[in-house]
């Protein structure tokens, strides 16, 4: 063999060592064992069953059907696939179960087994071995027993469940009452504050007195409207939060002034000092004498 086909031969046989080098590498040692579930979920702080719906380089976005444990939103951001030999290489469409630490809000942790990855496949076995791994402590009060965890043979979901102790059995016998698989807590939208600018105080002459609020902002463009108006009371606070919302697609860009009047509901109330806060803008009023009409 002259020099150059020499030459070729080491090349081709160094790269196709490096080329398999990695999967060699993360190959399970022999007589290993995968982590058991229980020590899987002990380490994560978020236990989950769900779909990936995106999928960005390592990063997945999962869409949760069911919580095991911690708490969160229905979809969910989880980095740690797809880099290399060891990693869970998973697409769009696959439902598996998740292991993972971090902050939900931002983006989750896989917590990765070694060569053994992160995730599990879906099964009653798998379900069954979370909840018993879980603090999943039932509750008795008033006749009811409430068991939050319980999983269901051969199925692929964990419900929880309220069970109706039958009086007049002895020993004590349970009928399910009601049973609901275990959902993530839905995500809540916060709706954009209207731009308030000024408050005025409006009383108008009668009595009982009647109190109206005079609101005045702007839209930051030709699409805004309001989209609600609620107003709550604490102690001598009345709280006016006034959300925004867009309609259209084609949007002028020019500030676009609004005002509202909102009445407050004074009737009945002591005399004294009231504050008034319309989304961070304070404003005041006094009423001299109790604020309610005299018996008849």
């Amino acid at each position: 063999m002259n020099t150059y086909h020499s030459y070729s031969y080491l090349v081709f046989v160094l790269l196709s060592f490096s080329l398999i080098q990695p999967a060699i590498a993360c190959s399970p040692a022999p007589d290993t064992q995968p982590a058991s579930i229980a020590v899987k979920v002990q380490a994560a702080s978020y236990v989950f069953q769900g779909r990936v719906i995106e999928v960005n380089e390592s990063e997945l976005t999962v869409q949760v059907e069911q919580y095991f444990k911690g708490n969160g939103t229905d979809k969910v951001k989880i980095s740690g696939f797809n880099q290399h030999s060891c990693s869970d290489f998973l697409t769009v469409g696959q439902n598996a179960v998740f292991f993972a630490e971090g902050d939900i809000n931002t983006t989750l942790s896989a917590i990765y087994d070694g060569a053994f990855g992160s995730t599990r496949q879906i099964s009653a076995q798998v379900f069954t071995e979370i909840t018993n791994t879980i603090e999943c402590i039932a509750s008795y009060h008033e006749d009811v027993l409430e068991i939050p965890c319980v999983a269901v043979k051969d199925t692929g979901e964990i419900y929880s469940a309220n069970l109706l102790w039958q009086k007049s059995t002895n020993p004590m016998v349970f009928s399910v009452q009601q049973a609901q698989l275990k959902k993530p807590i839905p995500t809540v939208i916060e709706k954009p504050k209207a731009h308030i600018e000024t408050i005025e105080i409006l009383i108008l002459e009668s009595f009982p007195l009647q109190i109206h609020v005079l609101a005045k902002g702007y839209f930051s463009n030709g699409c805004g409207r309001i989209d609600s108006i609620d107003t709550a009371k604490s102690a001598n606070l009345f709280t006016v939060t006034i959300t925004t919302r867009s309609v259209g697609e084609t949007c002028t860009q020019a500030l676009v002034p609004f005002e509202e009047t909102i009445p407050l509901d004074v009737n009945g109330l002591k005399a004294g000092v009231y504050k008034v806060d319309v989304n961070g803008i304070s404003g005041a009023f006094e009423l001299a004498i109790d604020n309610q009409a005299p018996a008849q």
